[in-house]
């Protein structure tokens, strides 16, 4: 009966030691596995995070790109803008170089080649009237009207005839070229004809 009591006990013991031995193997196995997925899941974690960063660098060096792209359209643009209105410029005062060195042909008398270049600054004809109250009082329009006392010559009477010559070289001649001279003495000095007219009543002389 010992003899039985004893291995009855042994057989116990085999058995508790082997579902120990089974227990702490499957935890083991649960631990490892456990382990192996929190490395998965810490793996796929960063993974996701260098995909997200990786991604964010492309954008912003797209975006960068693209900035930069807009930049230098942009500059582009300016200087196409720039260069077109440089072109219009020199353009420009080729034509009024020319304008200026070739003027063109006025007909007719005096007072209404002074009228229609009057139109041309833009003067209205309240101002050609001021105009010829002035010029008819000053030289009654007349090219070689000489004033003996002053020297004043022309139509604008110009105190220094030579002078004039800035407007053309037939400036002793030309009616149209001593208006010219006489349009931009007035406007300089008054502004318009009508200031000349109104310091010409008040002073005798402009």
């Amino acid at each position: 009966e010992r003899i039985a009591a004893q291995k009855a006990a042994e057989e116990r013991a085999e058995r508790v030691a082997a579902r120990k031995a089974a227990q702490e193997r499957a935890e083991r196995i649960a631990a490892q596995k456990a382990a192996e997925e929190r490395a998965e899941r810490a793996a796929a974690a960063k993974a996701a995070q260098e995909r997200a960063e990786r991604i964010a660098r492309e954008k912003a060096a797209q975006e960068r790109a693209e900035e930069r792209q807009r930049a230098r359209e942009e500059a582009e643009r300016k200087e196409r803008l720039e260069r077109e209105q440089q072109r219009k410029e020199q353009e420009r005062r080729e034509r009024e170089e020319e304008r200026r060195q070739t003027p063109p042909v006025r007909t007719g008398d005096p007072r209404s080649i002074g009228r229609a270049m009057v139109a041309e600054r833009g003067w209205d004809a309240a101002q050609f009237q001021c105009l010829d109250n002035l010029w008819t009082k000053e030289s009654n329009w007349q090219v070689d009207a000489t004033n003996p006392t002053s020297g004043a010559y022309g139509i604008p009477q110009s105190l220094y005839p030579e002078l004039m010559a800035e407007a053309g070289p037939d400036w002793r001649t030309n009616p149209a070229t001593q208006i010219e001279w006489g349009l931009g003495y007035i406007s300089g000095r008054y502004g318009t004809p009508c200031g000349a007219w109104a310091h010409s009543v008040e002073l005798n002389w402009y």
